[in-house]
């Protein structure tokens, strides 16, 4: 990383290769499905959007962002309560994940999640010293699992079970025992397996 510009390059050119993999691919699903114009138009312009924000924070220290973590994850997990509401969530393809306000909307899960990410690593930080230790796990389980259940049942289960591999990587780079992430990936596994065994008997 560079000391005076503050960006990792490498990472950058991840997000960005990511990022118009997703444009090209509207763009395709336009011209051979025949699908409505205009979609990776709107998503050109989130890129552009979100690279501005990127830039713009690049000054901000990540301690001062780690302090008000408790917070923003706080209004996270509000927003997706707030969702569940009829009336105010919008249903889109069967899910209520979206607050609208006009013509404009977000969805409050990808809101929810990256608040999530700076809770964890700031309590991962906070941690460091004690990641050989079991019980020093649980918090950040349960970090994960309180938003992963609001998405769960609006129901969204990919946009839920998206925070597993981001909790087990975090986790991974804290320097958590291999062992006791493998705890983790279990008891994921069961908190997965019990929503999808219910809506499959639903479906069926």
């Amino acid at each position: 990383m560079q000391k005076g510009l503050r960006i990792d390059f490498v990472l950058l050119t991840a997000v960005l290769l990511a990022v118009s993999a997703g444009i090209f691919t509207l763009y395709a699903q336009e011209s051979i499905l025949d699908e409505p114009p205009g979609r990776w138009y709107n998503q050109s312009a989130f890129a552009v959007l979100g690279l501005v924000v990127l830039f713009a924070m690049r000054k901000l220290s990540y301690g001062v962002l780690g302090g008000y973590s408790p917070i923003l994850y706080a209004i996270g997990i509000l927003l997706l309560l707030i969702t569940l509401i009829p009336g105010i969530g919008s249903e889109i393809n069967g899910a209520r994940s979206w607050i609208r306000f006009g013509g404009i909307g977000f969805q409050s899960s990808e809101v929810a999640k990256l608040f999530t990410i700076i809770l964890l690593a700031w309590w991962l930080e906070l941690k460091e010293r004690e990641m050989y230790r079991l019980l020093s796990l649980f918090i950040p389980f349960f970090i994960a699992i309180a938003p992963m259940m609001l998405i769960v049942v609006q129901p969204d289960f990919g946009g839920a079970f998206s925070l597993a591999p981001i909790l087990l990587s975090m986790l991974f780079i804290a320097g958590a025992d291999m062992y006791h992430i493998g705890s983790i990936l279990v008891f994921f596994g069961v908190f997965i397996s019990v929503p999808l065994y219910i809506e499959y008997h639903k479906i069926t």
